[in-house]
């Protein structure tokens, strides 16, 4: 995409046309502010004036995308021009956003459950104490993590690990 100092079309490719679903004639009667989300902080076009990467959220058909711009202001023939090369964000943006909410989802329910729970790697350092697991030991999530799972378990427990667990985690570092 190419624009003058106020933000109009000057020219584009077939990609930005596909990208904007426009047609020609349309874009060069318009400006990219026109397509800026109403959401989004609005853009200056002056503040343009020297190269950057910035994210777009574009409303184009009432569907939002986001467009990363890269913008390449020149001069020619004493003419500052902006020539701005795009990468279409939305699918990436919308799987991080699914994936933010799938965290989130999940940290809540860890956090706010009864159940405790406790994640160790094959060597029985513990890797994740849920708050309800801390607070039945009394003690905080900074003073487990890292440490040897065994040692929080009650010793008569202790007994009964040293069954089927043995031969599914790394038993020499447990069991001497």
């Amino acid at each position: 995409m190419v624009f003058d100092q106020d933000g109009d079309f000057t020219d584009f490719n077939e990609a930005a046309l596909d990208f904007l679903e426009t047609e020609p004639g349309e874009l060069l009667k318009d400006k990219i502010q026109h397509y800026i989300s109403p959401e989004a902080d609005p853009i200056h076009i002056e503040d343009w004036s020297v190269g950057r990467i910035v994210e777009l959220p574009l409303k184009i058909k009432d569907e939002l995308k986001i467009l990363e711009l890269t913008i390449t202001p020149v001069e020619i023939g004493g003419k500052n021009i902006i020539f701005g090369t795009g990468r279409d964000l939305s699918e990436q943006k919308r799987m991080e956003n699914a994936l933010k909410e799938s965290e989130e989802k999940y940290r809540l329910l860890v956090e706010n459950q009864t159940d405790m729970v406790v994640k160790f790697d094959p060597e029985g350092k513990v890797l994740f104490a849920s708050p309800s697991y801390c607070e039945v030991l009394g003690r905080t999530e900074e003073s487990i993590l890292g440490n040897n799972f065994l040692p929080l378990v009650h010793q008569e427990d202790q007994k009964k690990l040293t069954g089927p667990w043995k031969n599914y985690i790394a038993p020499h570092t447990w069991f001497s």
